[in-house]
């Protein structure tokens, strides 16, 4: 009986641990289970390509993002290799150092080449993985790879904005600069030549004015063409900076082999340009400098270019559509020159040591003073005068002619408010403005609140020369209009010396003619002077207007002026210009008239 309890007991305790086994072998595959779903979800979920292979190589699977990359549904990988992928770009020894590495350590990875099934090659970042059993035996591999088109295409993209100009897809200034040093150091080596050359659109502003930016961009967009055309593989363009273009001639021997180049490009400037049906004359303007004459790094040639650019566009434009400059050591002293210049301007108009100088303007028959033309003068800290042809063409260049109008009228105000107060009523002052003023957005507006401010509107009268009115009429006369409804009167300055027609002449909305100096001079005995200031004047009084002679230094001029009618005339026979004091000093001297 004992034994056969024991055996009982014996049974149980085997049985409950069977169960206890039984319990925890089914808890294990349950959780062996979950985790293998777990991985599966996680594969076929995977924004990246999964491939499983066994051991030798043979694909056992694959999950979506696999197909949707490559474009190999299950059917079309599993039990082929991903030798179906292969895109031809790697050679065997690539594969063999691949397979060596990962015999070596389990793991590969690197940047690949791949086919997708549409036949379009791609790269991508693949990571191979060696699995190994418990034997240390490959039972598996595992291949992770992420497609890299879109990354290489924004790298691309982002290469193409630092180097390129996003309008013309020319190389931009920095791209340009970093070839003309590579052309450079190549010319060292091979005791060679390099030719840098700027090419300009002249008077590019009045495209973007007239046709608006779209039609300037689609000029620049033609040119940038052109340009590459004209050149062709003997030369490099590149946009550096608004309408000017950048030209690189390297491995020149002799002189030939960029004159051939530079005349190309000058012929430009031959014929017009159509676009959008609207027809263009552009004409260019070219600098050139050359390496190892002109400068030694890319920067000097640039700068030396550009110098060469300016100073052909500062002579008078004849007939030739296209010119050409070259640099001198000549050139470089009058661009520090110029630049000393330009930074002293900016100082001083902040200063206020740009003044009204003013010149009287006389009542031909009475010799009553009755008003007087406002002229910019630059005092210098040193109380140096600088002459105005000096920098009022460097003020034109430069943009700054519109501060410079902003302070002259700024200081008239001031001088009709003070000094020249006791005077207003009997006086017209006359001051100038250019077309980059005229057509300067707050011109308008800032000659609109000085007038209200200081009740000048019936003191005050705008002059602007012949060319500026006629240059751009569509644009200049709503302008015109507009100042001229504010109470100002309108005077055309040098006339005669353009090319208004009469038409436009009628439609103005001006008050006075300027008979020009250059009319005036030879009066008294040149009959060719005589005949067109007589027309002159009978055109004005035919118009209503009135008529000032400027330049009178003689009684004969005067008497000449006189008898045919002018009204009014300048000149040094009555004043030379006068800075604010000595005007009040000739004012109270002649009291209200001259000899």
């Amino acid at each position: 009986i004992t034994s056969q309890i024991h055996t009982e007991n014996e049974l149980r305790r085997v049985n409950r641990e069977l169960d206890q086994l039984l319990k925890a072998r089914t808890s294990s595959l349950t959780t062996a289970h979950r985790e293998l779903q777990l991985m599966n979800s996680v594969m076929q979920n995977s924004l990246n390509g999964v491939t499983i292979t066994d051991d030798s190589g043979v694909i056992q699977q694959i999950n979506a993002a696999f197909t949707a990359e490559t474009g190999y549904a299950p059917d079309d990988a599993i039990g082929k290799t991903p030798r179906i992928l292969k895109s031809g770009r790697h050679d065997e020894t690539f594969y063999q150092k691949l397979w060596a590495k990962i015999q070596t350590t389990g793991t590969w990875e690197g940047e690949i080449w791949n086919r997708r099934k549409t036949g379009e090659v791609f790269p991508e970042w693949l990571a191979i993985q060696a699995i190994y059993d418990e034997m240390g035996q490959v039972t598996n591999y595992v291949a992770v790879f992420h497609d890299l088109t879109e990354l290489r295409k924004k790298e691309e993209e982002v290469e193409f904005s630092t180097n390129y100009d996003a309008l013309t897809r020319l190389p931009n200034r920095l791209s340009f600069l970093e070839r003309v040093d590579a052309a450079i150091r190549n010319a060292r080596r091979h005791e060679t030549s390099v030719a840098v050359a700027i090419a300009d659109i002249d008077d590019f502003r009045r495209i973007n004015e007239t046709g608006g930016h779209p039609a300037g961009d689609a000029v620049l967009e033609h040119l940038a063409g052109t340009l590459r055309e004209t050149v062709g593989d003997d030369a490099t363009v590149a946009r550096i900076v608004g309408d000017e273009f950048g030209v690189l001639i390297d491995g020149i021997i002799d002189q030939w082999d960029y004159l051939q180049t530079t005349d190309r490009l000058a012929a430009v400037s031959e014929k017009p340009t159509t676009i959008a049906g609207t027809s263009y004359d552009l004409t260019l303007t070219i600098g050139v400098a050359l390496f190892p004459g002109d400068g030694d790094t890319a920067m000097t040639l640039l700068n030396n270019a550009e110098a060469a650019l300016y100073q052909v566009k500062r002579r008078p434009r004849l007939l030739e559509a296209g010119r050409v400059g070259m640099y001198t050591a000549a050139l470089d002293e009058a661009l520090r020159r110029r630049i000393s210049i330009e930074s002293q301007m900016r100082i001083d108009l902040e200063n206020r040591r740009f003044v009204p100088f003013y010149q009287p303007r006389i009542d031909l028959a009475t010799g009553r003073v009755v008003g007087a033309e406002a002229l910019a003068r630059w005092i210098r800290e040193d109380g140096t005068v600088v002459s105005p042809g000096e920098f009022i063409p460097l003020a034109e260049e430069t943009g700054l002619i519109v501060r410079l109008g902003e302070v002259m009228l700024d200081n008239v105000h001031r001088d009709l408010a003070g000094s020249l107060a006791p005077f207003r009523d009997d006086l017209t002052v006359s001051f100038n403005a250019s077309i980059k003023e005229l057509l300067d957005p707050g011109f308008v507006e800032r000659l609109s609140h000085r007038i209200a401010e200081g009740g000048t509107a019936n003191t005050l009268e705008l002059e602007l020369t012949e060319s500026v009115i006629m240059d751009d009429i569509d644009n200049t006369m709503p302008v015109l209009e507009t100042i001229k409804a504010q109470g100002l009167s309108l005077a055309v300055d040098d006339f005669g010396t353009g090319y208004s027609s009469l038409y436009y002449l009628k439609r103005l909305p001006i008050d006075v003619l300027k008979i020009d100096k250059s009319f005036v001079d030879d009066i008294a005995s040149d009959g060719n002077d005589q005949a067109i200031v007589t027309t002159i004047i009978a055109m004005g009084k035919a118009l209503n207007l009135r008529l000032v002679a400027e330049g009178i230094e003689t009684p004969q001029q005067r008497e000449f002026l006189t008898t045919h009618g002018c009204t009014e005339g300048q000149g040094y026979l009555y004043g030379k210009p006068m800075d604010r004091d000595t005007f009040v000093q000739f004012l109270e001297t002649v009291r209200g008239a001259v000899p």
